[in-house]
């Protein structure tokens, strides 16, 4: 029995145990075990740095902490040639599942899908994602002050927060710091921190 106990201590402990590895490129750290892994980011972009901590359980982000640095060019949103046209669509970029996703319109209006087309077992699904399910409304506010607290994707090596696609397919990241965009998702009472569901 004492055998056992020490065994299983033993077990647990390789599991909690950090493993420190900092890269030589950079000066960012990951703190690593079999089951969990904490990152902390100092990478240099230009003349700033991004910083922060994201935290990983079974490869799944638990906390984002990544505040991304912004350049100090002036980053203009093109709008679309249609009234109705999209202007802006917006998806968690740390889920492992498939997230929500917002599209925001030239119109002020906006579509929130939280269900996605799903196959039933033995079924042939479609590759590419469909969403369904939509909730819609409108909104009154200044959607370029989120787009100028973003920056350009740019192969990033850790998940941001947010992606943001605009009308001319231009890819932008948003972090932690980006306030303007949970003032913006605050303004309009909705929740992207949650995993789009099935929809049979």
């Amino acid at each position: 029995m004492k055998k056992k106990v020490i065994i299983t201590i033993f077990i647990v402990l390789v599991l909690i145990m950090m493993f420190p590895i900092i890269k030589k490129d950079n000066e960012n750290i990951e703190y690593r075990s079999l089951i969990y892994k904490i990152i902390k980011i100092k990478e240099k972009r230009i003349d700033k740095y991004d910083n922060g901590i994201i935290v990983m359980i079974l490869n799944h982000v638990v906390y984002n902490g990544y505040n991304i640095a912004t350049s100090d060019e002036n980053i203009e949103l093109q709008e679309p040639e249609d009234d109705n046209g999209i202007l802006l669509i917006i998806e968690r970029g740390d889920k492992k599942c498939i997230p929500v996703r917002l599209e925001l319109y030239n119109n002020k209006t906006y579509k929130l899908y939280t269900h996605y087309k799903a196959c039933k077992p033995f079924e042939t699904c479609a590759s590419i994602t469909q969403y369904s399910s939509e909730l819609t409304g409108s909104f009154d506010y200044d959607i370029s002050k989120i787009i100028k607290n973003s920056r350009i994707y740019n192969n990033e090596k850790y998940p941001p927060k947010y992606i943001l696609y605009s009308a001319n397919g231009e890819k932008y990241i948003a972090g932690k710091n980006n306030n303007n965009i949970e003032d913006f998702f605050n303004s309009i009472d909705i929740n992207m921190n949650k995993c789009a569901k099935k929809d049979y």
